[in-house]
C-alpha cells in the first residue's frame, strides 16, 4: 500500500487533484488486474484501459479529469513544476503557517496552476524589464490573490498608487474583502524577490476617493 500511494504522489503532484484521486481511486478497489476499466466520463469521452498498477489509475485519472483542458489549452509539466516550487517556497516564508493565504493556494488545480505558473513566468520577465502590468488576480470565495511585478524604475509611491486602484477595482467589481499581495522583483544576476502582504479591503483605504477614478481606468 505506502509502494501504491508513493507511486501516485509521483504521479499526480497537486494537493487538490491528490484528494480527488484518493476518493476515485475507492472505485476500482475490487477490480482485479487484467480486467478491462470503462470509463463513461461524459457525452464527449470514453476511456476503455486495462490498469497494471497504480501509474496507469493515477494516470488514467488525469486524462479522464482534464482532457478537455489538455486538448485545448494543454498543460506542461514544466509548468505544474513552477507552480509547486512557488508554493513550497511561500510555504516556507512564511514559516509553514497553515492560514487561510495557503489553505487558497492549495484549492488549485492543475488546469489553475499551469495558468498561474505561465503568469508568474511572464511576470518574472516583466519585472526584469522593469514593465508594470495589471495584476494576475485568482479569486477564493471573499479573497483575492493579486500577482504583480515591480519595476525597480518606478517610484514607490507610483507603484503603491496603482496597486491602490486594482484593490478598489477588485473591491468594486469582484466584491472581495481581504486582498493577498504577492510582489515580485528583479534583483539582479537573474535573480528574483517575492514579498507578501495582504489589505483588508472592507477598511476605507481612500476608497471612496479612488472609486471614481479607478472605475474610469480599469472599467
Amino acid at each position: 500500500m505506502y509502494d501504491d500511494f508513493k507511486t501516485m504522489l509521483e504521479t499526480i503532484v497537486i494537493p487538490y487533484d491528490i484528494l480527488n484521486y484518493l476518493a476515485y481511486r475507492t472505485v476500482f478497489k475490487t477490480v482485479k488486474k487484467g480486467n478491462v476499466v470503462i470509463d463513461d466520463v461524459d457525452d464527449m469521452a470514453t476511456f476503455l484501459t486495462i490498469p497494471q498498477n497504480e501509474t496507469d489509475y493515477a494516470e488514467l485519472f488525469l486524462a479522464r479529469t482534464y482532457y478537455k483542458a489538455l486538448i485545448e489549452d494543454g498543460v506542461s509539466e514544466d509548468n505544474i513544476n513552477l507552480y509547486n516550487y512557488v508554493l513550497s517556497e511561500l510555504n516556507k516564508s512564511i514559516n509553514f503557517k497553515r492560514d487561510k493565504f495557503m489553505a487558497g493556494l492549495l484549492c488549485v488545480d492543475y488546469v489553475r496552476a499551469d495558468k498561474i505558473a505561465r503568469n508568474w513566468s511572464k511576470l518574472m520577465e516583466l519585472a526584469k524589464e522593469n514593465i508594470f502590468v495589471r495584476p494576475f488576480k485568482m479569486t477564493k470565495e471573499n479573497r483575492i490573490y493579486m500577482i504583480l511585478a515591480r519595476p525597480n524604475t518606478m517610484p514607490e509611491d507610483e507603484f503603491f498608487f496603482r496597486l491602490e486602484l486594482a484593490m478598489v477595482y477588485s473591491r468594486h467589481i469582484d466584491d472581495v474583502k481581504l486582498a493577498y499581495i504577492i510582489v515580485i522583483r528583479y534583483t539582479g544576476d537573474e535573480k528574483y524577490s517575492v514579498e507578501l502582504s495582504d489589505f483588508d479591503l472592507q477598511k476605507e483605504f481612500r476608497y471612496a476617493e479612488l472609486n471614481k477614478n479607478d472605475v474610469e481606468i480599469y472599467g
